[in-house]
């Protein structure tokens, strides 16, 4: 299947503009550093088209420069930066590519209470699938087998308000795109790669009840719009409020939680709508140079027209933090409730359980050691289906047998004309009510070892584990595993950068 993409539009000349105000005019006082740098990599991947099976591995080279402009002060702070990476796989040339970001961020207190802020990225991805690579954005996208290249843009920006000494009062908003790249996949129906439009909203009030509490409220609205890719479009907006609450414990302890309610109203439109019919036609065989006449069982497939289709869920969602300090380190645990929107295999929304640890240790001067585990549970956040075409049969006698594989109840459709008989009406078969549902298990395991050589030079050794298992209950066909997949990288690199005055 392919799918043609858009230009850029005019959002992404006025995200641009923002990048390039990104950095604010600097005042008495203020710092501004132009920072380039440099990464290089030299790793192995073993899983380079990321299959379930017959895995294939590489060496993999990548070479990352950047340029960096960072102006601090006393009011605020900006950055502006352009990242690129060149990646070369060894063993697949078609995997190679360069990808880049240009992305921004301001922060800046215009009067004693009010504060201005903004962020904006525009992005490129060559296609080259990997567990969470540092410098871009797309650590957050699902590993598939099917790689490819996209783009992505995003603009946003808000305002924190000092209501009194300890009230505060945040909003902010954003608005982005994924594009993919024309591409030729059996798979791409399934809804990892249709492009789509992002819409984000969020407000919060703070109040420092203590010198070591803080209590908050937050309300945040996600709407997300796919791309019709011949099954319709879907639209998911969803709702959240939570309450939460920190305190600093001890110079050591810190903690927060936080707890809520989000709410999911999924709409799908121009649903392309089928139903299934059977009849008795009569075929012949030849028999002695004679034409004998028998009766022979067919079934079809009527087409409709489209319809639309609503879905809706509610579910608890919320967050907990600990984190202890030590004397050269620290060590942080992290459970977080959410309900959003991705791409998947025919679902788009999904209920996330999340569970972070991380240790990081300084085991030598210069020598730092950070180790971090990740399991994350999706799971489908409704199971309500479009109406679908039921499998019809028929025997030579004329008696109709109906089956709904993926669930739900029989309801008759439009009639059509028998094939056979012109002057015939056949009744029409659908199924409504049909439920399918998604388990994803991601599992990611890390570790860095870095050396830091000179003040502006630094080496790094890393690994990197990766694990999905995907599973998929279709009504009456029951449990499918459609995903089992392994992968791991390890790679050797240094980073080197630059602080120029200005």
């Amino acid at each position: 299947m392919s799918s043609p993409k858009n230009a850029l539009s005019g959002a992404s000349l006025a995200l641009a503009a923002l990048l390039a105000c990104a950095a604010l005019p600097a005042r008495a006082g203020d710092k501004t550093v132009l920072k380039p740098m440099l990464d290089v990599e030299q790793g192995w991947d073993s899983n380079i088209f990321n299959k379930s099976e017959q895995d294939e591995g590489s060496l993999v080279t990548r070479i990352s420069p950047s340029l960096w402009l960072e102006n601090t002060g006393e009011l605020g702070n900006a950055r502006l930066g352009l990242t690129g990476i060149a990646r070369n796989v060894w063993e697949e040339s078609d995997l190679s590519g360069i990808d880049g970001l240009a992305s921004g961020e301001f922060d800046r207190r215009v009067t004693p209470r009010l504060t201005l802020f903004g962020n904006g990225y525009l992005e490129h991805y060559s296609g080259y699938n990997e567990i969470d690579p540092d410098g871009l954005n797309q650590g957050d996208q699902p590993i598939v087998a099917e790689q490819p290249a996209w783009k992505r843009d995003l603009i946003g920006g808000g305002f924190r308000y000092l209501l009194s000494e300890r009230l505060s009062f945040t909003t902010a908003g954003s608005a982005g795109r994924v594009n993919y790249e024309s591409i030729d996949s059996p798979t791409a129906s399934d809804g990892y790669y249709r492009d789509r439009t992002l819409l984000s909203g969020r407000s919060s009030l703070s109040y420092q009840l203590t010198a070591l509490d803080q209590v908050s409220l937050n309300v945040k609205y996600d709407d997300t719009t796919f791309q019709n890719l011949g099954a319709g479009t879907n639209d998911s907006a969803i709702w959240k409020a939570e309450a939460g609450w920190s305190r600093n414990w001890t110079q050591a302890w810190t903690t927060s939680a936080s707890i809520g309610v989000s709410s999911l109203d999924a709409v799908q439109k121009g649903v392309p709508q089928t139903a299934g019919f059977a009849y008795v036609d009569t075929c012949f065989i030849s028999i002695g140079g004679l034409q004998i006449p028998f009766p022979c069982p067919q079934s079809g497939i009527a087409l409709l027209g489209p319809a639309d289709f609503s879905s809706s869920s509610t579910a608890v969602v919320g967050a907990l933090m600990v984190r202890r300090l030590f004397q050269r380190g620290s060590l942080e645990f992290m459970y977080t409730r959410d309900t959003r929107t991705t791409a998947g295999s025919g679902k788009t929304n999904f209920n996330t359980d999340s569970f972070t640890l991380a240790w990081q240790q300084r085991l030598a001067e210069r020598v730092r050691l950070t180790l971090t585990g990740n399991y994350t549970l999706d799971r489908s956040a409704t199971d309500k289906i479009p109406n679908y075409a039921a499998r019809v049969t028929s025997t030579a006698t004329g008696t109709i047998t109906a089956f709904c594989g993926r669930g739900g109840a029989l309801t008759l459709a439009a009639p059509v004309v028998n094939p056979a008989n012109p002057e015939e009406l056949l009744p029409t078969f659908q199924c409504g009510g049909g439920s399918s549902e998604e388990d994803r298990q991601h599992t990611t395991l890390s570790g860095r070892l870095e050396w830091q050589l000179r003040k502006t030079l630094s080496s790094y050794a890393v690994a990197r584990y990766y694990h999905s298992i995907t599973d998929q209950t279709r009504g009456n066909f029951g449990d499918i595993r459609t995903e089992d997949l392994d992968k791991f990288t390890v790679g050797v690199g240094f980073r080197y950068y630059h602080d120029l005055g200005l």
